[in-house]
């Protein structure tokens, strides 16, 4: 077995990544302290129905998001328009475009938007007690990223991405820059039948909003995809198992399981660990379409216990 020098440092900085991850589930935190939440929120009704374990998967437009070496795996063109019905009113939306250029490498370029509409005024009275004012107020929230991925060695692929993001409460906003990088690596060479993702997510300096600047939610991740293939018949089934920290939150383990009928129809199932307790909550769903001519459309179940359920739609063509 024949392992190249590049695949070798893609080892050690994969090795190195996952010691990080390691190391600061441990650490101390503070929960909810990043600033740029919005950035958190996965892109993609397909990795949202596989419990976000999607990172040793990456093989479509959504990679720009979770890993982006896995652009590597388009063959031409893709574009994707997502819509997410979030809780209390809250909507999110993404638009995606990749295109396969030269030397095995895959340009992207994506926008992620959220809003919370109107939302009731508050104030302290004299009382230290919370009332209302009368008046409403909104935030937006959007960030535009550019993305590649390549090959970097024999069975080794990178991306990186970088973002420009932008948020605005009422009359006050806040701006900053951002950089995600990550890798696959195909274990096949190594008798494993597995991929290999690493990806970090949001690595900036942070985000200022008038005289504060929050840290960004930044994210580590990583996981590894199996691939069966049905004696047969074209069906197969894809398995997912990744684990997740951010700088303000305990590590998180997805699970995901896709069946896909023949190469039109995907029925998805995952599960992510967030650590509530409540009933159903952790667990996704959806299901998958695409015609012969390259148009697919994706959808997401996910409940939040009391708070409800969420709704994903993604729309995607391929050509």
């Amino acid at each position: 077995m024949k392992i190249t020098q590049k695949t070798q440092k893609a080892i050690i900085y994969s090795l190195f990544v996952l010691f990080t991850i390691y190391y600061s589930s441990f650490t101390a935190f503070a929960a909810g302290t990043a600033g740029a939440d919005f950035l958190r929120m996965g892109v993609g009704a397909r990795p949202i129905a596989l419990g976000e374990a999607y990172v040793g998967l990456a093989d479509d437009v959504n990679s720009m998001y979770w890993n982006p070496a896995g652009l590597t795996n388009i063959k031409g063109r893709e574009v994707s328009a997502n819509y997410i019905m979030w809780l209390e009113g809250i909507s999110s939306g993404q638009l995606s475009f990749a295109q396969k250029g030269a030397n095995g490498s895959v340009i992207g370029i994506g926008v992620n938007y959220l809003t919370t509409g109107s939302v009731e005024q508050t104030e302290i009275d004299t009382n230290n007690s919370y009332v209302i004012t009368g008046k409403t107020f909104s935030s937006q929230d959007m960030a535009v990223n550019v993305s590649m991925g390549k090959p970097i060695g024999e069975d080794t692929v990178g991306g990186i991405s970088v973002k420009m993001i932008q948020s605005s409460i009422e009359a006050e906003s806040a701006n900053s820059y951002a950089a995600d990088a990550g890798v696959l690596i195909d274990l096949i060479n190594y008798d494993l039948p597995l991929m290999l993702g690493i990806s970090v997510q949001n690595l900036g300096a942070g985000i200022k909003y008038m005289q504060d600047t929050a840290s960004l939610p930044m994210t580590y991740r990583a996981g590894v995809s199996y691939i069966y293939l049905i004696d047969k018949s074209e069906d197969k089934v894809n398995i997912m198992l990744d684990v997740s920290k951010s700088v303000d939150s305990a590590m998180s383990l997805h699970a995901g399981a896709e069946y896909l009928v023949g190469k039109s129809v995907a029925l998805r199932a995952g599960y992510k660990n967030s650590g509530n307790s409540e009933s159903l909550a952790g667990l996704s769903g959806g299901f998958g379409y695409k015609d012969k001519s390259g148009i697919g459309i994706d959808y997401a179940w996910v409940p939040y216990g009391d708070l409800g359920v969420t709704h994903r739609i993604s729309i995607t063509n391929r050509f």
